[in-house]
């Protein structure tokens, strides 16, 4: 089992704002060209079966995000040139809602998918929502911004999450 205590501190410290790189540069404009906000949504979901501590889900998600600063961070535009701005995650929520019971399970997310569109200009760039399905049964969806994201990141982003969760529920 991986420890809270075994894993690295990967935050680093980020001159504030930063310019884009050229490939986020692209999709922001692309983004904002279409007026598309829900364009580069990354959505993850797991189904959780068995009991679950949301309290502890709720500050690892926290903890987890505080190492990845950009997950936080919104985009602003100035003389044309967009630039990324990070904060702190003190206002982070993980989201908890009863998923409904007479509409497909893949309905629904799409639906909340499309309604929660990340903003770039506001942030931050990551949502967090919790599906309640029954006592024991949850569904987790992380929404990230693709401009912040990739399968290589998000990777990197579950196992500190497991980490996390596991080194504070025991």
């Amino acid at each position: 089992k991986p420890s809270c205590n075994t894993s690295p501190d990967i935050h680093m410290d980020y001159p504030n704002p930063i310019a884009l790189s050229s490939i986020q540069k692209h999709m922001w404009f692309h983004q904002m060209l279409h007026k598309q906000p829900q364009m580069y949504q990354y959505p993850v979901t797991f189904l959780i079966d068995g009991p679950l501590d949301k309290n502890h889900l709720q500050n690892s998600l926290q903890d987890t995000i505080a190492q990845f600063p950009i997950l936080s961070s919104h985009i602003t535009v100035d003389k044309g040139i967009p630039r990324q701005h990070y904060h702190d995650n003190d206002n982070f929520i993980l989201v908890q809602a009863r998923l409904p019971e007479n509409l497909p399970t893949d309905q629904v997310l799409q639906h909340y998918i499309q309604t929660h569109a990340i903003q770039c200009q506001t942030g931050p760039m990551q949502h967090c929502a919790l599906f309640s399905i029954a006592e024991h049964k949850h569904l987790l969806l992380l929404l990230f911004h693709h401009i912040v994201c990739d399968a290589w990141t998000v990777d990197v982003f579950l196992r500190y999450l497991s980490q996390m969760y596991e080194g504070k529920a025991t």
